[in-house]
């Protein structure tokens, strides 16, 4: 997928390269593949599957019903043991856990 016009939650046109860095992973650093939103702060892209568990812990949050100011769309492209696949929902940015899948 080449999201490097519109973004795929608001459709927000992203003319420029924008880094994830409201979302480092664990270890601090940017992935460049992986772009946010300027817009709805939607982290969308293209990144290995491992790094995407250090954006997005692959696991239910606990409260299925955060606020939703603490909600963001996710929709990534992953290359891992199993190919290339995608993966996409909603996720509460504080815990850093899945919300809602698809």
């Amino acid at each position: 997928m080449d999201y490097g016009r519109n973004c795929p939650a608001c459709n927000a046109r992203i003319t420029r390269t924008v880094m994830n860095a409201p979302y480092r992973t664990a270890s601090g650093y940017d992935i460049p593949g992986v772009r946010v939103c300027p817009k709805c702060q939607a982290v969308f892209g293209e990144c290995y599957l491992g790094e995407s568990y250090d954006i997005i812990i692959p696991c239910m949050d606990e409260n299925p019903n955060p606020p939703q100011e603490d909600l963001r769309y996710y929709d990534l492209t992953t290359l891992g043991s199993k190919g290339i696949q995608r993966t996409h929902g909603w996720f509460n940015i504080k815990t850093r856990r899945v919300v809602q899948v698809g």
